[in-house]
Formats: structure tokens, sequence, C-alpha cells
């Protein structure tokens, strides 16, 4: 049953109460190891429920876990139910359709991301096997509108970047290429999905590969507007599967700044800010402000994180509280998922 998901839990799956004592570095980075592999549990587990039931239900069941488990469940959910339905020729317009009206919204992130992904890793076999990249594309992007609602189809394509990245990275150069060619304004979210991608590879999956995973998100982009994407996706993914844990983010600080001075990176610290944020804004749509959240925003770091903590996490998530009312009013909550330029920090 999904509403029993039993899955091992990072860090005893709850965040450290108030006023315990600092966990080593070690034992932080084993925490972060703990909640990512949590999310690919949950998200592969979930799989196995999609061909049981209808969308709205499974969705229902999906949504009525604890918060944290929830998001990846919900998407999980998403990427299995079109993978079926592909399969039985189900057309993009008619993916997901009217059974999201039976769904409440704070489901549809997660389920246009998990739609995004499964799409993505269909256009990505076809290209592997030898079709045109660039009619692939044309698909692909044309399969995310049709089945996406307005403001969520950048949210779907985004997840090419994603599948590319992890699934068959030697793709990853000609679809940018072919990006820049024919929709250079879907690049950015493609190179968003690829740094989100960069948290997950087995390369950097163990523990303390954080620094590494910043280097190949600066490294691989070949443009400005890559490495603001990669770097916002891979801290906007480090965010949303530690917000339990602080301390998790806090450790990530110092690989920020000894980083940013060592690859010459003056815009990784804003490019990091600007992941949080966004990360902190698909929380609050999809959970709205919890417990977990406020928790965030409460954390209190050491003397000497301090200032990074407020720069780089405390202040943009509680921006994201404005700025995620602001682009559901509007009806644009896909800008969530790409930075249409290398951010920069404040004077």
């Amino acid at each position: 049953m999904l509403d029993s998901l039993e899955l091992r839990k990072g860090c005893s799956g709850a965040p450290p109460e108030r006023g315990a004592p600092a966990l080593a570095p070690a034992a932080v980075d084993l925490c972060e190891l703990g909640n990512k592999l949590a999310v690919f549990a949950r998200f592969q587990r979930a799989g196995a429920f999609a061909g049981r039931g209808a969308l709205p239900a499974l969705a229902a069941r999906a949504r009525s876990l604890p918060a944290w488990e929830s998001v990846w469940v919900v998407e999980g959910v998403a990427h299995a139910w079109t993978l079926s339905a592909l399969a039985a020729g189900v057309p993009a317009a008619r993916l997901l359709g009217p059974a999201l009206d039976a769904i409440p919204r704070s489901c549809w992130l997660p389920l246009h991301t998990g739609l995004g992904l499964a799409l993505g890793g269909r256009a990505l076999d076809r290209a592997a096997a030898g079709a045109d990249l660039g009619s692939v594309l044309n698909t692909f992007s044309a399969d995310c509108r049709a089945a996406a609602r307005p403001g969520y189809a950048r949210a779907a394509f985004e997840g090419l970047g994603f599948a590319a990245r992890t699934l068959r990275s030697g793709l990853v150069p000609a679809i940018d290429r072919a990006l820049l060619r024919q929709a250079p304004h879907l690049a950015g979210a493609f190179w968003h999905g690829a740094g989100r991608g960069l948290y997950f590879v087995p390369a950097h999956a163990l523990a303390g590969a954080l620094p590494r995973a910043f280097a190949a998100a600066q490294r691989e982009p070949p443009h400005e507007l890559g490495r603001a994407n990669a770097i916002t996706g891979l801290a906007w993914a480090l965010a949303l599967v530690n917000l339990r844990h602080p301390a998790v983010l806090e450790r990530a600080l110092g690989t920020i700044a000894t980083f940013e001075t060592l690859a010459n990176a003056p815009g990784a610290r804003a490019a990091f800010a600007a992941g949080v944020s966004g990360a902190a804004a698909v929380w609050i749509d999809v959970r709205g402000r919890e417990a977990t959240f406020d928790e965030l925003l409460a954390h209190r770091p050491t003397a000497a994180a301090a200032v990074a903590w407020r720069e780089l996490v405390r202040d943009p998530a509680r921006a994201a509280l404005a700025r995620q009312r602001q682009l559901a009013r509007e009806g644009k909550l896909d800008a969530l998922f790409a930075v249409a330029a290398a951010p920069r920090r404040a004077s």
C-alpha cells in the first residue's frame, strides 16, 4: 500500500531538536547521503503503485504521506504513470488532461516534473537510437506544451536536463547546441535540470562529494547561462532534499565559499542563493508554510557561518514566500525552473 510506504530515512527521518548538540562534519555528510538515498527510494517505490488506480486517487494517497515523503512520491507516481500511458499509446495532450481538475493544485508541480522526466527519457532513447536530435527536441518540447497546464510547461521541459545528465550524459553537449539553434529560451531550463541531476549522479553520491558536483556545474556548461543554471539547479536539489536538516545546508556554505575562490566563479554565491530560493518556493507551493520551513528559517548557524547563512539560505528562503505567491497569482510557477541570466549578487 502506498499509504504505508516505509523506507529508511536520513538522520532518523526527523530534524534535530532545538538545542541539541551540533553534529560532527562526518555525521552531517552521512545525514546528507541518507536523505539522498531516501529520495531515490521513494521515487522508485512510488512507480510500483502507478498502475493500481486512477491518477487522482494515487496523487491523493501520495499527498497524504508525511510532508517530506509526499513530494518525491507524487513525482514518482507521475513518472511511472506517464510511462505506462505512453506505452499504451496515449497522446501527449491526454497524459494529464482532465485528471488534473480532480487533483489539488498543490500536487501539480511534482506531477509535471514527473511527467517531464518520463517524456525526457523517451526523447533521449529516440536520440540514442539514431533519430535526428533536432526533430526529437521539437517533438519533446511540443509534447511538454501539449501535456502541461499553462504555467507548468517549463517544469516539464526541465526534466530533459535531469534525465540527460543522469542517464545519457554523452548527449548533453549536442542537446545544448541544438537548443541554442532551435529554442534558446529553453537552454536555461535544460541546464537547470542538468544541474539538478548533478546532485544525484553516482560520481557525486558519496558523502563529501559536493565540491566535485559544483566543479562540474561550473565546468560542463559552455556558456554563462548554462553555468548559472547548472549551479542554481544543483543548489535547488541540495536544498529541497535536505530542507529538514539545516546542518547539511550550513556545511555546504563552506563548499561554496571555497569553490567561488578556487574556481574563479564570482557568480556562484548568487546562483546558489537562487537555487535555495527556488527550492523553498517549490516546497511552499507543494506543502505550504509548515514546521519544516519555519525550522529552516529559525536555524541558528555557528558564528563563522552566520553571514553566509543569512545571505545564501535564510534570506532567499524567506523571499520565496512572496515569490511563490506572486508566481502562483500570475500563473508562472514554471519560472522556478530556470534563471534567465547569471544572477548577480546585490551590492
